[in-house]
């Protein structure tokens, strides 16, 4: 599935952008509190490249799966490792993640099928 995510904050990101919706490609199948996408186009943030988001609803009882039923679903994100998100590891990398990295906060939803 692919997925495009418009941001809101952090400005500096976003303007660096010129607003320019981040797309990507879902990895694994969704779930209620998260979708791991690898990036299009690396994301250049705090002296790395972020290819992987993990991107979770920001609003209670708005699961970031709903994008399967065409929502725009509200969405804070985090960048991943590469390694951490090839190994199947991104969700212990989220818990253990501590600034320094790649956040954004922005809506999430799926791009039409072509």
């Amino acid at each position: 599935m692919r997925l495009s995510i418009s941001l809101s904050d952090p400005w500096e990101l976003g303007e660096r952008r010129e607003w320019r919706p981040i797309l990507g490609e879902l990895v694994e199948k969704p779930r209620d509190t998260h979708l791991l996408i690898r990036l299009d186009e690396p994301i250049s943030q705090n002296d790395a490249n972020w290819r992987y988001v993990l991107v979770s609803d920001r609003h209670e009882g708005a699961y970031v799966r709903g994008v399967e039923n065409g929502q725009s679903i509200a969405c804070s994100g985090i960048g991943i490792t590469d390694q951490d998100a090839e190994t199947g590891n991104s969700l212990n990398a989220a818990n253990k993640w501590r600034g320094g990295g790649l956040t954004f906060i922005g809506s999430v939803s799926a791009l039409p099928d072509n």
